[in-house]
């Protein structure tokens, strides 16, 4: 069991010296110091470096890896009148995060992102071997998703036998998400505003 972000990443870089062939990620939001803006906080250094930027590199970096990173996002919503009125700052804060997003997926173009709203799915899956032949799999599982935080929460490593059902839900989840790209990622936040207040 691993109790801190820390504990957390040092357990998955321990995995990633076993150079699997396969990474799936799939976490309920994500922040590793991009802005919306594409300005990369972790080059200020200091208290703006981030753990999940360094193991988001470490990723990248690693030859004959697949990465797969599913994210969860939420439906917008107002703060005013339990969301039945229009809020300007709401919709800004709620598109910023979509920007943030794209951008975490400029910066690292090799891993594969997809999203997905309803999504609250957090498991890290290191396989070795190809599509047809996983000789080894191991899933760290629990409530810590892909970023820096240090809320109170744990992971943990799922007993062999959990593994192949887990494997399964993980790629349901990641089949019916949609790719990161910017025609995309506008689109679900339009659509998510006409959900809530219908077509401007």
């Amino acid at each position: 069991m691993f109790i801190t972000t820390e504990n957390n990443y040092d357990e998955l870089y321990k995995w990633l010296k076993e150079k699997p062939t396969h990474v799936q990620i799939s976490t309920f939001g994500i922040y590793a110091g991009i802005l919306d803006t594409g300005k990369d906080m972790h080059e200020i250094g200091g208290k703006y470096a981030s753990q999940t930027h360094f193991f988001l590199d470490k990723l990248h970096e690693q030859e004959n890896l697949r990465v797969h990173i599913l994210v969860g996002v939420s439906q917008y919503r107002s703060c005013k009148d339990k969301g039945k009125t229009h809020c300007q700052d709401c919709y800004v804060t709620y598109g910023k995060q979509f920007s943030r997003l794209l951008k975490h997926a400029e910066k690292w173009p090799k891993i594969e992102w997809r999203f997905a709203d309803e999504l609250h799915l957090k498991c890290t899956i290191f396989s070795h071997g190809d599509e047809e032949r996983i000789t080894n799999r191991r899933i760290l599982g629990g409530g810590r998703n892909l970023t820096d935080s240090d809320w109170a929460d744990i992971s943990f490593e799922l007993p062999s036998e959990m593994t192949p059902e887990l494997q399964g839900y993980f790629n349901e989840q990641w089949q019916s998400g949609i790719k990161v790209t910017e025609e995309n990622l506008t689109n679900y936040v339009v659509t998510s505003y006409e959900k809530a207040f219908g077509p401007s």
